[in-house]
């Protein structure tokens, strides 16, 4: 069975949700739960809103983690079948450069917002009062949205970096050596180093914002 590589294609919907503007005329009287909310509160809020469902963001790690379940699947029927690996190796490649396209693309998203984020801290540590226990809440509630999107991308590296060290195990087994797995083994190796400093980077800030006396609870 012979896949061309344009039956592989992979298309990125983007989506794009306007988020109206929210109203400032009875801000200074919203209650909630008991909890005051002022208008500067619930601006941060709508704007970590419109970070958090990142549509982009939330599909290329959909059509990631698809062309990685197909990659496996192909993979094991051909073993299964009893074929050499070598017989679906384009394939394979064509998953790969597929994949790879995809981790530059959501790693470039991600890089993006965190800058967006860090200047909007320094603007408002430069140009406004210190932030109150409901924006503190709301700054968290990003970082922590954050994190969890890093860590659902490492789990996908950490799952294809298992598969490609087993198809080397079993190339080994029949005296057969990679190059290119290697190189591709490498790069896995240090994308998941990156995110993992990230998500550390990430940890330390929260810690040192709860130590300051506010937390956000999931």
């Amino acid at each position: 069975m012979k896949i061309h590589s344009n039956e592989m294609r992979v298309s990125v919907p983007f989506f794009t949700k306007s988020i109206p503007a929210a109203s400032h005329t009875n801000l200074s009287n919203t209650k909630k739960d008991g909890v005051y909310i002022s208008s500067q509160s619930l601006q941060l809020f709508n704007g970590s809103k419109g970070q958090q469902k990142n549509f982009l963001i939330e599909n290329l790690m959909k059509h990631r983690e698809s062309l990685v379940e197909m990659k496996q699947n192909l993979t094991e029927k051909t073993l299964e079948s009893g074929k050499d690996i070598s017989s679906i190796q384009e394939q394979l490649k064509e998953f790969e450069k597929q994949i790879a396209e995809l981790d530059n693309k959501i790693v470039k998203q991600q890089m993006e917002e965190q800058e967006k984020a860090l200047g909007k801290e320094k603007d408002v540590k430069k140009n406004e009062t210190p932030q109150s226990e409901e924006e503190q809440l709301f700054t968290q509630a990003f970082a922590l949205d954050r994190t969890q999107k890093m860590s659902h991308v490492f789990k996908g590296l950490e799952r294809e970096k298992n598969t490609l060290e087993s198809e080397m195990k079993l190339d080994a087994s029949r005296g057969i050596y990679s190059d290119r797995k290697q190189e591709k083994l490498i790069k896995l190796e240090e994308k998941l180093q990156t995110i993992q400093e990230q998500i550390k980077e990430n940890g330390e800030q929260s810690t040192k914002e709860k130590n300051n006396g506010f937390s956000v609870s999931v």
